[in-house]
């Protein structure tokens, strides 16, 4: 693996096969209310990059941020190997620590390999994006501030974890 430098984007399922990147899903529920989903109802997906390897995962999107970006990780960082599976398809997901990188592994996708720290590092600022823009663009749905203390406990407990793991790759 050439680079080092892991990239994670954050996409918003706004309508039929429409997407919004994380750098535009604020300004379009401001024009959008309306069609906007509502908090619970939240689809899209995360990708990944590192030079040439990338990869995606679509889902409901709370429960793949918590998941990808917060609970794998910390395991990952703890030595163990994480696995989880989709809400809204019958897929399984891995993340293993292979020495210096992590491969993550899928039913349904290639396996990927990322330099570990980089990743971990990547996936919980991804997760954390994810909670700013919750508060951004849903501050007026009634079940937001449990929802948030929820992930950024999982949040918190991320940190943690990496902040104890040795730090190799």
């Amino acid at each position: 693996m050439t680079s080092s430098r892991v990239t994670t984007r954050l996409h918003f399922k706004t309508g039929v096969n429409e997407f919004q990147d994380e750098d535009a899903i604020v300004a379009w529920a401001a024009a959008h209310a309306a069609a906007r989903p509502g908090l619970f109802d939240l689809e899209g997906g995360v990708n990944v990059a590192c030079g040439a390897v990338q990869f995606g995962i679509g889902d409901d999107l709370t429960a793949l941020v918590t998941q990808l970006c917060f609970v794998a990780p910390a395991a990952v960082a703890r030595g163990e190997t994480a696995a989880f599976d989709l809400v809204n398809d019958p897929e399984t997901y891995t993340l293993r620590r292979e020495g210096t990188e992590i491969e993550i592994a899928g039913t349904l996708i290639e396996t990927n390999r990322f330099p570990a720290s980089a990743l971990l590092e990547a996936l919980v600022a991804c997760g954390e994006r994810y909670i700013a823009l919750l508060g951004r663009v849903w501050a007026d749905e009634p079940g937001l501030p449990d929802l948030l203390a929820d992930l950024k406990g999982a949040a918190e407990t991320a940190r943690r974890a990496l902040a104890a793991a040795p730090h190799a790759g």
